[in-house]
């Protein structure tokens, strides 16, 4: 029989397979008796998505409930304690433990197979089955819902709107840098740094190569003042309109609570498509820089600025959020499988006894 140390760490290292900003991975663990706390490690993501640590709050929700499914197949419950100290503080979960009756969580075996699919999706509309079982997992949440268009005119409208982010990233040097200090490109570098794979893009050749230029942010400036930015916008938009629906998970507030929350159903919606066999790719830049936006901050050029509040206006009017925070977005739809995953770090922890 194994040990209680080995079983956690064998639930925490299936645990940090949940997404996160530019595989930055924000967390870290600390384990003692029948209790494990999850904290947020800030430095981890410092880009200017990560307003009030927003992005990384929904990254770690991904974590806490691949942490609860994980738990069930070695016999576990566990009682879930968001944000004990406040949301001024780095632990934003704490996880009590109860023996139960060992069953098999069916959405387990999709948490390693859960992945960003970035290929060419099929203009296919979703089955009825699979668009009912999808918004079914928004029902163990009051506070949070989930919310699907699969319009097409809309999903255009949509796919332009979203598209908007790539233009910023190549116009801001903070976003660019933060970017591309993140990418690995090849094999060999990201066993060892385990960061964004630069395959996970699904570019082709000679998009590589321009990606590769791209990387240069001199280079960048000067290809810029001849539309580079607004071509791969709108190259970006192409494949985000050859979709078969937009998920959009929708909050009551803007608390660090909300956001977490999100994460976790976040989570439960992704490994639901998983196992429906369909591509899922995020699309948030949009969303997070308008959090930053609406209380303020101005880290953004104003041009851009007044793109992304035009831009979300449109998402929040399509999905009839009512200005109620958007805090999560994807475009969804039938796809081959994803070429690529981005690998993960061991995670980690501190066992503060004997377990």
């Amino acid at each position: 029989m194994k040990k209680m140390k080995e079983v956690i760490t064998e639930i925490l290292k299936m645990a940090v397979n949940a997404p996160s900003g530019d595989n930055s991975q924000p967390w870290r663990f600390e384990v003692s008796n029948d209790e494990i706390k999850v904290f947020n490690v800030p430095e981890k993501d410092t880009s200017l998505y990560n307003y009030n640590q927003n992005a990384s709050l929904i990254a770690l929700g991904g974590l806490v409930e691949n942490i609860k499914i994980a738990l069930s197949r070695y016999g576990y419950i566990s009682s879930i304690d968001l944000l004990p100290e406040g949301s001024g503080s780095n632990l934003v979960a704490v996880l009590s433990l109860e023996m139960s009756k060992r069953f098999n969580d069916p959405l387990y075996s999709y948490i390693q197979e859960r992945v960003s699919n970035r290929k060419v999706y099929k203009i296919e509309v979703l089955s009825v089955d699979h668009k009912r079982e999808l918004l079914k997992t928004g029902s163990s949440l009051a506070d949070i819902s989930i919310k699907l268009v699969d319009d097409r005119e809309e999903i255009e409208k949509l796919a332009n709107a979203v598209s908007v982010n790539e233009r910023i990233v190549l116009e801001n040097k903070q976003l660019h840098s933060f970017l591309f200090s993140h990418i690995t490109w090849s094999e060999k570098e990201d066993r060892n740094k385990k960061g964004f794979f630069i395959k996970t893009l699904e570019l082709k050749g000679p998009q590589i190569l321009t990606f590769k230029l791209l990387r240069h942010w001199k280079i960048l400036k000067i290809l810029n003042k001849i539309g580079v930015s607004v071509l791969v916008s709108r190259e970006n938009a192409k494949l985000y309109k050859q979709s078969s629906a937009f998920i959009a998970i929708i909050a009551n507030d803007d608390s660090s609570v909300s956001f977490l929350k999100s994460g976790m159903l976040m989570q439960k919606f992704w490994l639901t498509a998983t196992k429906l066999r369909l591509g899922v790719q995020p699309v948030t830049g949009v969303l997070f820089l308008h959090h930053r936006i609406k209380i303020g901050d101005r880290e953004l050029h104003n041009k851009h600025i007044t793109l992304v509040e035009s831009a979300y206006s449109k998402i929040d009017s399509i999905f009839g959020a009512n200005g109620k925070p958007i805090t999560m977005m994807f475009r969804v739809g039938y796809a081959d499988r994803a070429s690529f995953k981005c690998l993960r770090r061991e995670p980690e922890i501190r066992f503060l006894n004997s377990i």
